[in-house]
């Protein structure tokens, strides 16, 4: 039996605002205890992902999230499989995959939800 997305996703997903400066972002990160999140748009939906490398280090003072993000969202939808995230994770080296639904996010997936699909 395959795992759905939507058995294993966070479905309250921690965000951060594009116009965020790298130090606030760093430091909501560290507090929220995630190594990256999506950026939402003023729509809500997201508009791109930032991770923790990409708000640390001094070539980042003055510049906000959108500056520093990944501009590129790749999503998937609640009924793919665990291992379709999995196989998506490892061709383009990424953690974090977010689930979207009738065009809007309603989930997160990330490469320690799938470990979790083989340890539970």
């Amino acid at each position: 039996m395959s795992v759905l997305l939507r058995t294993i996703m966070t479905t309250d997903v921690f965000c951060l605002q594009p116009t965020l400066g790298a130090k606030e972002a760093a430091q909501a990160l560290k507090d929220s205890h995630f190594s990256g999140a999506p950026v939402l748009g003023a729509d809500g939906n997201p508009v791109g992902v930032i991770s923790w490398w990409d708000v640390i280090g001094e070539s980042c003072d003055g510049k906000t999230v959108e500056q520093l993000m990944t501009p590129h969202v790749f999503s998937m939808k609640p009924d793919d499989t665990a291992a379709s995230a999995a196989k998506l994770m490892r061709a383009d080296n990424i953690h974090r995959v977010v689930i979207m639904e009738d065009g809007k996010m309603v989930g997160l997936v990330t490469s320690m939800d799938l470990l979790g699909t083989l340890t539970s």
